[in-house]
């Protein structure tokens, strides 16, 4: 017996939904859990076995580390390459992971070239927010370059202004490391989780994320704390900032402004130590962008957008599009432009979540959207 939903009756009244050329959808209605589990398994693990290293050796003081946490964010790609090739086997691999196409072209580079200033602001504006509470006193502290800029033979003023110019260069060096995490976050697990809608999707991917940088928040990275309340901590930054991220992914359907975006967040973030004038490095909870500050501002950013329709009605449906040579256009949409027809009954033996790759025929009736998100 076939599963698939009754056709919606076309009439004046309820007519047909129609997509705009080219975007008719490959991407998945179901989730796919196993591939899911065993992408949040690969990440992990890796994450833990690349940094051995630091356990075994100095911990954040050991030389190695910056390599080696280098390699660390490099263990999504791996483990998303794996379970796209070999699990989930979608017909347009690299659509599904939003490495093309880059479209829509303008919207992407203004969002690129956003980031930095986005990102950049919010550093500075959580050490405000952080002295508004009280947790520090705001103000340029002169003293946190006063080493390097002796060493460069100029004033930390100058260097300061020197460093904020550079920023463009070190956030497209950032992106580069950025990027090995959000082929796996951004990349496959949105697409993946995305069938849930945009507040359930946000969330678990969140909780993974955060999870996933447990080797180095144990070691006391980021706040301080060498046990699973750090781990807890990083979870909620990344839901918050995973938000914006997941937000940038569907808006712009690729995966390159998400990497962007992650890039100019690394690379911004210590401007943020500029302003703290009684700076603490075990102080991430309530001094820095990573921590309460941090999570106050892009909670009433996100507060905003959602006001705005930004994560439902306005994202741009569907996230994972057909090639132009391979679109409807009117006729039968080309047998395997999916992973399975969608009047066709699934092949015994293939499980549920497997059976959801549908392509979506722009002149045929349309079948509601199991996106909780919005609508088509």
């Amino acid at each position: 017996m076939s599963t698939n939903p009754a056709p919606v009756i076309p009439t004046s009244a309820n007519p047909v939904p129609q997509d705009p050329p080219g975007v008719d959808s490959a991407e998945p209605t179901r989730v796919p859990w196993p591939a899911v589990a065993v992408y949040t398994v690969l990440a992990c693990g890796l994450a833990w076995l690349v940094t051995i290293p630091l356990w075994l050796g100095d911990g954040l003081a050991d030389p190695k580390f910056t390599w080696l946490v280098l390699l660390m964010m490099y263990t999504p790609t791996v483990a998303a390459l794996i379970v796209t090739f070999f699990i989930v086997k979608p017909k347009y691999k690299a659509r599904y992971l939003g490495l093309t196409p880059f479209k829509p072209v303008v919207r992407s580079i203004v969002l690129i070239l956003v980031w930095p200033i986005v990102f950049g602001l919010l550093a500075v504006s959580a050490a405000f927010v952080a002295s508004l509470f009280g947790w520090v006193d705001f103000g340029f502290n002169a003293s946190a370059l006063e080493e390097d800029a002796a060493l460069a033979g100029m004033s930390a003023e100058a260097l300061a202004l020197l460093s904020i110019a550079m920023t463009p260069l070190i956030v497209v060096q950032a992106t580069f490391a950025a990027f090995g995490e959000e082929l796996g976050w951004r990349g496959f697990l949105v697409p993946a989780l995305k069938p849930l809608g945009f507040w359930p999707m946000a969330i678990i991917s969140g909780v993974i994320w955060g999870v996933w940088h447990a080797p180095i928040i144990l070691l006391g990275y980021n706040f301080g704390r060498t046990d699973i309340f750090g781990v807890l901590l990083m979870i909620v930054f990344c839901f918050f900032v995973g938000v914006i991220l997941n937000w940038s992914r569907l808006w712009c359907r690729n995966v390159w402004v998400a990497a962007v975006g992650h890039g100019a967040l690394n690379a911004t973030a210590p401007i943020g130590f500029l302003f703290v004038m009684n700076f603490d490095p075990a102080g991430g909870l309530t001094q820095t962008v990573v921590g309460a500050p941090g999570w106050i501002i892009m909670a009433a950013i996100i507060v905003v957008m959602a006001g705005l329709g930004l994560f439902g009605k306005r994202l741009p449906k569907p996230l994972v599009t057909v090639p132009a040579k391979h679109l409807s256009g009117g006729h039968p949409a080309p047998r395997g432009a999916g992973v399975s027809n969608p009047t066709a009954e699934p092949a015994v033996g293939t499980p549920e979540w497997a059976q959801g790759y549908v392509p979506h025929t722009r002149n045929a009736p349309d079948a509601p959207s199991t996106d909780r998100g919005g609508e088509r």
